[in-house]
């Protein structure tokens, strides 16, 4: 059973914030629910029980943003911990809230609401059961691997000899429903390596816990802790002039699955700047390393 965090604003939506404490309190019991709005202090970190998978559930009201401009806000440097310690995370949309549009918006809210967008978000209607009844759903589904360490098989070498390292999972992107060629893998994740390498492997080539077993990577949809995060992108993957120093500083927008025949892989979506023109391009994900 998960750890819920139910991040919220004192200002924001406060009723239908506390109609969904009620209901997952009596879903998952009071103590597997921490209410992080009415009690906090400023400076407290959000924080499971040992051994449990953490899931911050970020309630998105009509005046969200303006939490997340004031530097001091409590609910801000909340979801900074939430982002920064790799937590499961469920944006709550109010309806009719949505999160807003990161191109306009100023960085370090930028990088945050990049984050947020990364997960699949959950539209709350006030006074609907059923939008709720979706939402506990949602909160039952095997915990996903994002930010677990996992077990990799790696061949390297001139004898491709077989050996294993531990990694952390940061995306992991499913098959699309209709994948023409079923058998010939199950799911994308990207690991980070402990040189900080992004690589794209197989969910079979993972193990993790005691047994051994590829984690369950419950995934309808991409789920990632990549978006806002800064890298390092090799210039020949961006067609960086012939003088670059062969590396590009840039931040992580988007995570996309590539559907190519023969070995489908994982792009990244990267915000960067080259001789002072700043633009969004596309990068094979082995050609970022983590900063």
């Amino acid at each position: 059973m998960p750890t819920i965090l139910l991040l919220y604003g004192r200002s924001d939506v406060p009723e239908v914030a506390r109609a969904i404490s009620d209901r997952l309190m009596a879903e998952f019991g009071s103590s597997s629910v921490s209410d992080e709005c009415y009690p906090a202090a400023a400076g407290d970190s959000p924080k499971g029980k040992a051994d449990d998978d953490p899931v911050a559930v970020i309630v998105v009201g009509s005046n969200w943003t303006e939490s997340l401009y004031d530097p001091d806000d409590c609910l801000k440097k909340k979801i900074e911990v939430a982002v920064a310690t790799d937590v499961a995370l469920v944006p709550v949309e109010v309806h009719p809230a949505v999160l807003p549009s990161p191109n306009a918006l100023p960085d370090p809210v930028r990088r945050l609401v990049l984050a947020l967008g990364e997960w699949e978000a959950q539209t709350i209607k006030p006074g609907d059961s059923t939008s709720l009844d979706r939402l506990i759903s949602r909160l039952r589904e095997p915990p996903c691997w994002v930010g677990k360490d996992v077990s990799v098989t790696m061949r390297s070498g001139p004898l491709r000899r077989r050996s294993r390292v531990t990694a952390r999972v940061r995306a992991v992107v499913p098959l699309p429903p209709r994948w023409p060629f079923p058998g010939t893998l199950s799911t994308l994740v990207v690991v980070e390596l402990p040189d900080r390498r992004l690589m794209v492997v197989d969910s079979r080539r993972c193990a993790c816990g005691k047994g051994g077993a590829s984690p369950a990577l419950a995934a309808d949809r991409i789920q990632s802790n990549l978006a806002g995060k800064r890298v390092l992108v090799d210039g020949r993957a961006v067609g960086a002039p012939q003088g670059c120093a062969g590396i590009v500083a840039a931040v992580l927008l988007r995570t996309d699955f590539v559907p190519l025949v023969g070995r489908p892989t994982v792009r990244l979506t990267v915000d960067l700047e080259i001789e002072g023109i700043k633009e969004a391009v596309f990068v094979p994900a082995e050609s970022c390393t983590m900063l």
